[in-house]
């Protein structure tokens, strides 16, 4: 049954599979029309009206933040018109993996990842004791 399952959700990406051969990952591109955006760093500089604001929101750096985000997720609600008890926030996306992890692994499942991939997935599986499958992408698309 699982095996059926997997090859279901593999067939999910063979529209993609067969291109990513073509691409690298033995460093940085050196193309200065590239842009890095594999590692969340903004390549980018602030928006000046970004930097006057949290230079004034340095006077409150010695306060403990919201536990529930909740100033951060009603305003995310009033802007893209959802509930703010849609919204979760936390502290980057290890974070928040963490908590999907949690929330629907139990020891002896089975998680099955296209590699190469977010390194960090092998590690939060087997903190909830689920078994890791590393897939990859030649394999899973011949």
């Amino acid at each position: 049954m699982c095996d059926a399952k997997l090859k279901t959700v593999l067939s999910l990406f063979s529209p993609v599979a067969s291109k990513l051969d073509a691409l690298s990952s033995n460093g940085p591109a050196t193309d200065a029309n590239c842009v890095k955006l594999n590692t969340n760093e903004n390549p980018f500089p602030l928006p000046k009206s970004v930097m006057q604001s949290a230079i004034a929101a340095i006077d409150h750096q010695y306060l403990y933040p919201e536990d529930d985000n909740l100033s951060l997720r009603a305003a995310a609600s009033d802007t893209y018109g959802f509930s703010k008890d849609q919204v979760i926030a936390g502290n980057g996306s290890s974070e928040l993996l963490g908590l999907i992890y949690r929330a629907f692994l139990a020891p002896g499942d089975r998680v099955a990842m296209l590699s190469p991939g977010f390194s960090f997935n092998r590690k939060l599986a087997m903190l909830q004791g689920a078994e890791f499958l590393e897939i990859a992408s030649s394999e899973a698309h011949p």
